[in-house]
């Protein structure tokens, strides 16, 4: 997951730096930074839930219980 959302942050840095800067001339580093900013926080929040979602599935199967 982290690399399916890594080539989006490097998709949408190209468009933004190849298309975005003829019509914000002056945005300079700003136009590669942004989707990072955006992106990064992304991958956090999608790897922090899925160790939680598929924590209590293996410590319920460790218990001997079955898996919901």
């Amino acid at each position: 997951m982290t690399k399916f959302i890594a080539s989006y942050i490097a998709a949408w840095t190209a468009f933004s730096t190849a298309t975005l800067s003829h019509i914000f001339r002056h945005a300079g580093i700003i136009l590669w930074l942004w989707p990072a900013a955006i992106g990064i926080p992304a991958i956090i929040l999608t790897m922090a839930y899925y160790k939680r979602k598929f924590a209590v599935r293996t410590a319920s199967v460790a218990n001997g219980l079955a898996p919901v």
